[in-house]
């Protein structure tokens, strides 16, 4: 009977140790905080600076050798130029052509009748920074003027770009003058040729005189040309320019202007 109570008891215990000796399962770890996110401080708003101030002289600087080199393209020559008869002084001739523009200051011998100044663009504002319209009966020059090379103790630099007459006692240096037939013409200027496809404009507000066609001197090495508008055969204005980089055949002068209009 004692040997019976036993054997329950030891097979406890044995099952108590058992239990003891097996392997538990994991318990899980509690998940690792991520680190705090550290936000960077904004940088400093930032100043504006000052704002650049304009040159007081905006003009290009040219260097002595630019400026001669400029005044040597644009010397006068008589092969460009313009005679007309000066009224003030008997049996004198004034001369106003392409380039140096002396008359600009001294005047041509007709009568004035408008002047309109606008700033220089294109080509013209590399060495300008004026271009000035100056009307006289029946006459007209395009100036070039505030030259960037012009010194204090100098007088200003100006250049002519644009002639334009209908004045019948206005002459190119062969003699033709508006009045002279086609004829005539064609006689003096040998090179000459017919502005073919040329589309007339004859608009009043435009300013050149009414005419159905134009001929053009343009020889070859140069950028300049003289323009020939004529009507039924007969020259009523005559254009003589400078195309600065190319010759020009089209009338796109100022126009021209007489006292009674």
């Amino acid at each position: 009977m004692k040997r019976k109570g036993r054997l329950p008891l030891l097979l406890c215990v044995c099952l108590l140790m058992l239990t003891a000796c097996a392997p538990q399962p994991a318990q899980p770890s509690a998940p690792t905080a991520p680190p705090p996110v550290t936000t960077p401080p904004a940088p400093p708003a930032a100043t504006p600076g000052p704002e650049p101030s304009a040159s007081p002289d905006a003009a290009p600087k040219l260097s002595p050798e630019e400026i001669e080199s400029i005044k040597k393209a644009w010397a006068y020559d008589a092969q460009w130029a313009m005679t007309m008869p000066w009224r003030e002084v008997s049996g004198d001739f004034w001369h106003v052509g392409l380039g140096d523009a002396y008359e600009a200051t001294l005047g041509v011998p007709y009568e004035g009748v408008d002047y309109v100044s606008e700033p220089a663009q294109d080509l013209a504002a590399l060495s300008f920074g004026t271009v000035e319209h100056r009307y006289f009966d029946g006459f007209s020059t395009t100036v070039f003027t505030d030259f960037y090379g012009d010194r204090p103790d100098e007088p200003g630099y100006s250049v002519t770009y644009y002639i334009s007459t209908t004045q019948p006692d206005c002459e190119t240096p062969r003699g033709i003058h508006p009045g002279n037939t086609l004829t005539e013409l064609k006689e003096a200027y040998p090179e000459l040729q017919k502005h073919e496809g040329y589309w007339t404009d004859n608009d009043p507000d435009y300013g050149n005189a009414t005419h159905d066609s134009c001929y053009v001197y343009a020889p070859e090495g140069n950028d300049r040309s003289i323009l020939f508008l004529t009507k039924e055969d007969v020259i009523v204005q005559i254009d003589m320019v400078d195309g600065l980089d190319g010759q020009i055949w089209d009338p796109s002068g100022p126009g021209v202007r007489t006292r009674s209009e």
